[in-house]
């Protein structure tokens, strides 16, 4: 998301899915949600990366969304720790950010993934992610072979050794480890990830003998995804995401 007064939505299913609770390897507490498709497990799965804002409006509608499409999704929030934010903003959201490791990030995301595993529900595994939640995702399937697919969403690319020094981990350095097909899509015009930097992951991933495309759409701010004044641009990248699940994990 990165923008918390989306309104626009370009599929056309949804299933309603629950809330759970898990246990992380520290021992913290955190929720999940979960949204089932129609029919008997396993299913193709999608496991949702979050981006900097609160999930519950955004990140859980779009696990629906997976869901009414034929897919089990699951979107744990990462932020459990740290607590809500006391406004959806991009100020409240960036100071919380900080106290995020990317280790813990990672090892939430297992918890999730094994419990579902544990429950015979997951088949072939895809994952996505926003903004820092796709930076997120390539980490996670740099360390995760069974990852069939990546789907970033203008996904950062670089560490964030920020004064925390909790995000230590590059995307474009870990490139060679990333197994799944990548289909990502970034804006042109977004001045937070320069678009070199896309280039040259994409060469990466084609050069470790992936199956890779990060389209970069024409003029396309950070976060269009579901804008309404973007509404070409989320409906072409939803096409194809929609396409390539079918293709990959389905």
């Amino acid at each position: 998301m990165c923008n918390p007064n989306v309104n626009y939505w370009p599929g056309k299913q949804t299933r309603a899915g629950e809330n759970i609770e898990l246990t992380a390897a520290d021992g913290a507490g955190f929720q999940v949600h979960v949204s089932r498709p129609e029919g008997s497990p396993p299913y193709p799965t999608v496991l949702i990366v979050q981006d900097y804002f609160d999930p519950e409006s955004y990140y859980y509608d779009l696990a629906d969304q997976y869901a009414g499409a034929g897919y089990l999704a699951a979107c744990p929030d990462l932020f459990a720790r740290q607590g809500k934010l006391p406004e959806q903003t991009h100020e409240a959201a960036g100071a919380r950010i900080g106290a995020v490791a990317d280790d813990v990030a990672i090892g939430d995301l297992e918890t999730t993934l094994e419990h579902l595993k544990g429950e015979g529900l997951v088949g072939n595994l895809a994952v996505t992610g926003f903004c820092w939640g796709g930076r997120v995702a390539y980490l996670f399937a740099a360390r995760h072979p069974e990852v069939k697919l990546l789907i970033p969403f203008y996904g950062h690319l670089t560490a964030w050794t920020g004064p925390d020094g909790a995000k230590p981990y590059s995307p474009l350095e870990e490139a060679s480890k990333i197994q799944a097909r990548v289909v990502g899509s970034y804006g042109g015009g977004d001045e937070s990830i320069p678009l070199t930097d896309v280039s040259q992951m994409e060469e990466r991933l084609q050069a470790a003998g992936r199956v890779a495309e990060l389209k970069v759409y024409d003029g396309a701010p950070h976060c269009f995804f579901r804008t309404p004044e973007w509404e070409a641009a989320s409906n072409d990248s939803w096409d194809r995401v929609m396409s390539a699940l079918k293709e990959t994990v389905a």
